[in-house]
C-alpha cells in the first residue's frame, strides 16, 4: 500500500509543472465565449481552485521528499537524466542531419562536436535499459540500472561526484597504455633516417623518462615524423594503433581511429575559437578527462594551460599528421602529478625504475 502511495505521489509530482496550464486551458475552453484564438483570463473561483490544487501537490511533494528521501532522489535523478538524454539525442539527430546535408565538422560548435562523439556511446548503454523498462513487467529495469550506473546508465543519470569517480576510474585504465607507447616510440626512432629528427625524438623520450614534459615547440618540431614514417597512423602496427585507441578511448580500428581523432581535432579548434576561459568548471573537467588528464586537484590555471597546449598543437594538425594528436596524452600528461597518482604514485615510480633498469641491461 505504501509503495502504491509513493508511486501515485511521484506521478503527481512529475506532472505538477504541466498541471496548471492544463487545468487553466480546460476551464477557459469550457466556460469562455471568446473566439478560439483568444484566451480569456480565468475568474477568481477558477484561479482559487487551480492554486489550491497546486498547493496540495507541492505540499505532498515536500512530505514525500521527507518521508521517502531515497525514492524521491531516484525520481529526481531519473527525471533530470531522461530530460538531458532526450535533449542530447535530439541535438545529435539535428547535427547529423546537417552533416548529411553538406555542413562541415569545422563549422560545428564545441558542444555539438562533443555530443556527436558521446551520444552513440550513450545509446549503447541506455537504450537496452529503456526498452526493457517499457516492456510489461520491466518496471524494475531502472532500479537495477541504478545499482550499476557506470555500466548501464549514461552520464546524464550520474551525479557530479559519480562523474568524477567514474571518469577517474576510466582514465586509470587508459593510462596503463602509456608505457607501451613510450617504449615503442623509442624503439621506432631507430628507423628514422634523418639523424637530426632522430635526436629530437630521443631527446623527448629521455625527458619523459625523467618526468619532464616537452614544450609545444619541441613537439611541433617532430611533426614530420607523424605525417610520414615512422609514426604516421597508417605506418603503425596494429598493436601500436590499438594501444593509442585505448589510451584515447577511441576506436581500435585504424580507419575509425582516424575519424575519432579528427573529431577531437575539430573539437580543439572549436574550443579555442569559443575561448577556453569561457568554459564552465564541469565542461573544463570533462575536456581534460577526454584529453588524458586527471583534473581533480589541479587549479583552474593549470587546466587551462593544459587545454591551451592541446589547442596550440591541434592548430597545426591535419588528416595526415593526426597521429600526433593521439600521442599528446603521453607528451603532455605522462608526468602530471594527478595522473601519477592514478597510476600508483610511488609504487609506479619503483616499477618504472625496474623497467628502465631491465631495458638498459637487455640493450647491453
Amino acid at each position: 500500500m505504501a509503495t502504491s502511495l509513493v508511486r501515485i505521489r511521484v506521478v503527481s509530482v512529475a506532472r505538477r509543472d504541466t498541471l496548471y496550464p492544463l487545468i487553466s486551458s480546460f476551464g477557459c475552453r469550457l466556460c469562455s465565449s471568446v473566439p478560439e484564438d483568444k484566451v480569456k483570463r480565468p475568474g477568481f473561483i477558477k484561479r482559487y481552485l487551480v492554486d489550491t490544487t497546486l498547493g496540495i501537490i507541492n505540499s505532498s511533494s515536500s512530505r514525500l521528499e521527507k518521508a521517502y528521501p531515497t525514492v524521491f532522489q531516484i525520481y529526481k535523478t531519473f527525471k533530470t537524466g531522461l530530460s538531458g538524454f532526450t535533449q542530447d539525442s535530439r541535438e545529435y539527430y539535428n547535427v547529423s542531419t546537417e552533416l548529411w546535408s553538406g555542413r562541415s565538422l569545422r563549422e560545428l560548435s564545441r558542444a555539438q562536436l562533443e555530443i556527436l562523439r558521446q551520444v552513440p556511446k550513450d545509446f549503447i548503454k541506455i537504450i537496452p535499459v529503456l526498452v526493457v523498462s517499457f516492456l510489461p513487467g520491466g518496471s524494475g529495469a531502472f532500479p537495477i540500472a541504478y545499482v550499476f550506473p557506470r555500466q548501464l546508465l549514461s552520464h546524464h543519470f550520474w551525479t557530479e561526484q559519480q562523474c568524477h569517480d567514474f571518469w577517474r576510474r576510466d582514465l586509470k585504465h587508459r593510462l596503463e597504455h602509456l608505457q607501451f607507447i613510450l617504449d615503442n616510440m623509442y624503439l621506432m626512432s631507430r628507423h628514422i633516417s634523418d639523424t637530426d629528427m632522430e635526436d629530437k625524438i630521443v631527446k623527448i623520450v629521455r625527458k619523459l623518462q625523467h618526468s619532464v614534459h616537452p614544450t609545444v615547440t619541441e613537439v611541433l618540431e617532430i611533426q614530420p615524423l607523424f605525417s610520414s614514417s615512422p609514426y604516421n597512423l597508417e605506418r603503425l602496427s596494429i598493436a601500436y594503433a590499438r594501444h593509442l585507441g585505448k589510451l584515447n578511448k577511441m576506436s581500435l580500428r585504424k580507419k575509425w581511429l582516424k575519424h575519432d581523432a579528427m573529431l577531437l581535432h575539430y573539437a580543439d579548434l572549436a574550443m579555442e575559437r569559443e575561448g577556453i576561459e569561457n568554459m564552465t568548471d564541469f565542461e573544463m573537467e570533462r575536456a581534460c578527462f577526454w584529453r588524458g588528464l586527471n583534473p581533480v586537484g589541479l587549479p583552474k590555471r593549470e587546466r587551462i594551460q593544459y587545454l591551451r597546449q592541446w589547442a596550440d598543437i591541434s592548430r597545426f594538425v591535419d588528416e595526415h599528421s593526426v597521429s600526433m594528436l593521439l600521442h599528446l596524452p603521453l607528451l603532455f600528461a605522462f608526468c602530471q602529478p594527478t595522473n601519477r597518482e592514478l597510476m600508483g604514485g610511488w609504487k609506479y615510480r619503483i616499477r618504472r625504475q625496474l623497467h628502465r633498469s631491465s631495458g638498459s641491461s637487455s640493450s647491453m
